[in-house]
């Protein structure tokens, strides 16, 4: 009970914090939150996986729950925005079965680690967590670049 509730307050404060950002910046795109809630989790992973203390592993189990709770509905107000509405069912759809596919052909691999080491075992986790990072940050560059072209554009009218 207590692990549950302290993911559920680190949740909500993330939450407000995620919704602060948001109503600060004007045509929001959702990748600075997306790639801050990303970092989070890996950087609890490990730290779950390091600690041997109770107390940093709960926090750190907190931390990756509550970003993991927050990250989806964004993430899903993020890709609304992104995909064009004729084909968005089919995508959301594809995304699942990818997702699917990437934990059964990494479920596997990082179960036979946990049977030598269960520390080894969560930090490859958060290896497999990783690879999103170049692609926010490619997200991010492109459309501050795209905003940067709209911004400088003079409007004819």
């Amino acid at each position: 009970g207590l692990a549950t509730m302290g993911s559920s307050i680190i949740g909500i404060v993330l939450s407000q914090m995620a919704v602060r950002r948001i109503e600060r910046t004007s045509g929001w795109t959702g990748v600075p939150v997306l790639l801050a809630l990303h970092v989070a989790r890996v950087a609890g992973a490990v730290v779950f996986a390091l600690s041997g203390n109770l107390a940093v592993a709960l926090f750190a189990y907190w931390l990756v729950d509550g970003a993991r709770k927050l990250n989806q509905p964004l993430y899903d107000a993020r890709f609304a925005r992104a995909v064009a509405p004729e084909v968005r069912a089919t995508v959301i759809s594809l995304r699942g079965l990818i997702n699917a596919g990437g934990q059964i052909a990494g479920g596997p691999g990082v179960g036979a680690i946990g049977n030598r080491s269960l520390r080894a075992a969560l930090i490859s986790v958060a290896v497999l967590l990783s690879p999103i990072f170049p692609l926010l940050g490619r997200i991010k560059a492109k459309e501050r670049n795209t905003a940067y072209v709209h911004h400088r554009t003079p409007v004819h009218g």
